[in-house]
């Protein structure tokens, strides 16, 4: 098997050359053998799948014959009836209107494939046929005269046999899988990855991709080149242009942008060395999957074959059937992982068309895109017609990048968008031009579109701690001549894990180390929130040396106005309850936050938005119609949600820690849309940040929050916020009850001493009423989360001080309340306005309900 590309009975024969099996079957083996070389895409596909299901039946009768012995030549088992029994005939029709391969493949022999590689497929495939057809097969001998006499002599023939066939199989697939590069594909991808060591006598092409580390997705290359000999396009037109545009990506810088992170003395490694192959999870769509929660990916395993299962998928029919989606967060690197499989794609076997969906027209039918998107690379005008039909025996695969961007700025206009892919997929197989497409976008945003079942789902895993020393150590080597460079090490970033793990920041964490100004990320002291300082610091304030040709010394105000800009963008995301913003959000938001005027504000304006937040590294912007000045559309997102939970927390200890007018107003404004319990974080950051203040400004902060708690009640306060900040439709006992929530979270969170009920209470009320209708206000004004978030948080004591739930009270004889921030919702409301009776009841009825739960 020279070729590789036999699977005939030449290929059969290395199971077992005098197996009679094969001798009965060779007839149909040299037919195939004869169809399968040279041959590539459906046609191949289908003469291998043939030659699987060949393979799981030569490997039964064998077996039928090992178990016989001396007993199976007086069967006298003819072609005719091994066919009749592996290959069952429709009722009331022969096979003669179907062709062999056809016959084969309409057999009961599921093979494996991207999803279920050989292993996995062998337990839940391969082994209920062997034991159905060895169940079918005892039933027919049973009539031969024959079989009277060995029967009693065989014993348990049925659980041997399926068992001694199982064990052939596996043994003849994996020396298949030596030669044949769709069996090797399939025995290296899923969770037995590792039975590709257990693959002896490789052919030197394929033991050249076992044996070396695959970089930057080269091994897809290695093993689609294998399978497809055809010759490459000609060296001239639209596609040659195209194949040689994407090649180039892998010698480009890892990062290319002109972003803030730039720092002159620097250098990014090649894309080809820096890019490291993420680590993954596979899923199917089918009804009930929930791909935008983590808790659903969480039953899935993770993988590190993406090379093989990519190659494995493309080399299939299915992938021409249904879209395949690539899911990850801001920063995992989507995108790159488009241009990197662009470019490793053999032009010889497939036309790759990426297209940005950023930058073609939303709304445009998927082959205007396409065609949008492909003249903008080569500069010339192109026709999908003619893309389509590529070089001749290619198959287009079209890379469709940033979903996530055009559902977000196009809002439910296009949540069918995948549906339309799916459908524009049957029509090219109906034209016999099929095309395989896959599409990248966010997790937390695939809830939003509408997913053809059957689709598969690749969800992208942040970095691993090797992961991390691939990338540091290409980091490190492209650096290595740099003057005065510092080495970085996995260590230096330990305490930081989090952000390490994902690509982007981790590149955020490289950019800050190498600043000679920055601090040691590795200090013991350094909190998280100093570490969230700190980076914005260093980042910001390179964005401004950048606009003011190095004066950043000067531009203090504006770098407060910019950390103010981007607290805003996260108050944003954060009262609207979202992740993102879109810009002209954004721009109201500005108008009504830092304009006098509200009219100022024009939608169809060139957005502040664009200019004030999109160029800070940490920010992440989608667009669409990204090439239409008058039509683009923007969202707004931090790479990663602590960004926006710390600068949050930054802005409301300004605004406290300065007592003023226009402070509080600002706090009312901003506390009065959603509960900051919803996120703990922000408290966290708080009360870090808060501990590291003046005494003085500690006690503007808590002052200032007092008086707000007892003030804000007060009819002649309820119009004093600013009123054309409207995030989200709230009504006015929604806003004053998220308002009266955040100040008094805000106000025991921050001080670590119990904070007395009576020093809350406004002048002239009742402490214990005015509290209990506080408590009450919020059961009435916000939603589930927030309410339930706000009375797990706080905790009161008998001496009717507030402390956070389960913390301990140095005054109350270290007293701690049950439950913890675990506890029901109704029982710590009851425990809240104390009223220990109706808390008994509730304790009494929940125990009894759980105890009831744990009965068997």
């Amino acid at each position: 098997m020279a070729s590789g590309l036999a699977v005939g009975g030449a290929a059969l024969a290395l199971v077992d050359p005098k197996n009679e099996a094969i001798k009965l079957l060779g007839r149909l083996l040299d037919r195939i053998d004869q169809k399968i070389v040279g041959t590539t895409g459906h046609t191949r596909h289908e003469l291998i799948i043939a030659a699987h299901t060949i393979l799981a039946v030569s490997s039964f009768f064998d077996a039928l014959r090992y178990e016989l012995g001396e007993d199976y030549p007086p069967l006298e088992l003819t072609a005719g009836e091994m066919e009749d029994l592996t290959i069952p005939k429709p009722k009331g029709l022969g096979l003669q209107h179907l062709s062999l391969v056809e016959q084969l493949i309409d057999g009961q022999v599921e093979s494996p494939s991207a999803v279920l590689g050989f292993k996995e497929n062998s337990e839940r495939n391969v082994r209920p046929y062997l034991a159905h057809l060895s169940r079918r097969t005892i039933r027919f001998l049973e009539g031969l005269a024959a079989w009277q006499s060995a029967r009693q002599r065989l014993g348990d023939l049925d659980r041997r046999l399926a068992g001694q066939a199982l064990g052939r199989y596996q043994d003849g697939y994996l020396r298949l899988a030596a030669e044949v590069p769709e069996f090797y594909m399939w025995a290296t991808v899923g969770e037995h990855a590792a039975t590709r060591f257990e693959v002896r006598g490789l052919r030197d092409d394929l033991r050249a991709i076992a044996m070396n580390h695959s970089q930057a997705l080269s091994a897809v290359s290695g093993l689609l080149r294998i399978i497809n000999t055809n010759d490459p396009p000609p060296a001239t037109g639209q596609i040659f242009k195209l194949a040689r545009s994407t090649k180039k990506v892998l010698e480009r810088p890892l990062f290319t942008s002109d972003h803030s992170l730039s720092y002159a003395p620097l250098r990014f490694p090649r894309v080809v060395d820096g890019f490291v192959t993420p680590r993954f999870r596979l899923a199917v769509y089918t009804e009930g999957a929930q791909p935008a929660v983590e808790g659903w990916w969480a039953r899935h395993p993770v993988r590190t074959d993406l090379d093989a299962f990519l190659s494995a998928q493309l080399a299939s029919p299915t992938s021409t059937e249904r879209p395949m989606l690539v899911l990850g967060h801001p920063g995992s690197g989507k995108s790159l992982l488009t241009e990197v499989l662009a470019a490793r794609l053999p032009p010889n076997a497939y036309t790759t068309l990426r297209v940005p969906l950023r930058d073609v027209s939303s709304d445009a039918p998927i082959h205007l895109q396409i065609e949008e998107a492909v003249g903008r690379i080569i500069h010339e005008r192109v026709e999908w017609s003619s893309l389509s039909r590529g070089a001749p025996g290619t198959t287009p695969v079209v890379l469709l990048d940033g979903f996530d961007e055009l559902i977000q700025a196009t809002g439910a206009s296009r949540s069918d968008y995948l549906l339309q892919l799916a459908d524009f997929q049957r029509r090219q197989i109906e034209w016999d031009q099929p095309v395989a497409i896959l599409v990248t976008t966010r997790t937390l945003v695939s809830d939003r579109a509408e997913i053809p079942p059957g689709s598969l789902l690749v969800k992208l895993e942040d970095f691993d701690e090797d992961q991390i020393d691939i990338w540091l150590n290409a980091w490190n080597a492209a650096n290595a001549s740099t003057p005065e460079y510092r080495s970085l090490d996995r260590s230096t970033l330990a305490r930081h894990a989090d952000l390490a793990r994902q690509p982007l920041l981790l590149t955020m964490l490289a950019l800050y180390v190498a600043d000679p100004d920055a601090l040691d990320l590795s200090d013991k002291c350094l909190s998280q929130a100093q570490l969230y300082q700190r980076l914005l610091d260093v980042f910001v304030r390179r964005e401004v040396r950048k606009l003011s040709s190095g004066k950043f010394s000067s531009h203090n105000e504006d770098l407060a106005s910019r950390r103010r800009n981007l607290a805003i963008t996260a108050f944003a995301m954060f009262n609207r309850g979202q992740l993102h913003v879109t810009g002209q959000q954004l721009e109201a938001d500005f108008v009504a936050l830092l304009d006098s005027d509200a009219e100022a504000f024009r939608p169809t304006a060139y957005h502040r938005a664009e200019s004030l937040v999109g160029q800070f590294f940490f920010v992440h912007t989608s667009t669409a119609d990204e090439h239409e000045r008058t039509r683009r559309r923007r969202t707004y997102e931090f790479l990663h949600a602590t960004f926006g939970e710390y600068l949050i927390a930054e802005h409301l200890l300004i605004l406290m820690s300065e007592v003023s007018s226009d402070h509080a107003r600002s706090l009312q404004a901003l506390l009065s849309k959603d509960a900051l319990a919803k996120r703990g974080p922000i408290l966290e950051f708080a009360r870090d940040l808060f501990s590291t203040t003046t005494q003085t400004g500690r006690e503007n902060a808590l002052g200032q929050l007092a008086s707000l708690i007892r003030e804000s009640r007060k009819p002649s306060q309820l119009g004093i916020r600013h009123e054309s900040y409207i995030p989200a439709r709230r009504d006015l006992l929604g806003q004053l009850a998220a308002l009266m929530a955040n100040l008094i979270v805000l106000r025991v969170a921050l001080d670590p001493a119990p904070v007395p009920l009576l020093s809350l209470t406004p002048s002239g009320e009742e402490a214990l009423p005015w509290w209990r209708s506080t408590v009450r206000l919020w059961h009435a004004g916000l939603d589930v989360e927030g309410w339930q978030s706000t009375v797990r948080f706080i905790s009161i004591t008998p001496e009717h001080q507030l402390i956070r739930r389960g913390a301990f009270s140095p005054v109350a004889s270290n007293y701690r309340q049950p439950g913890g921030i675990n506890v029901d919702p109704y029982i710590a409301e009851a425990e809240l306005v104390v009223e220990p009776e109706l808390e008994s009841w509730l304790r009494t009825g929940k125990l009894a309900t759980d105890t009831g739960r744990r009965r068997p």
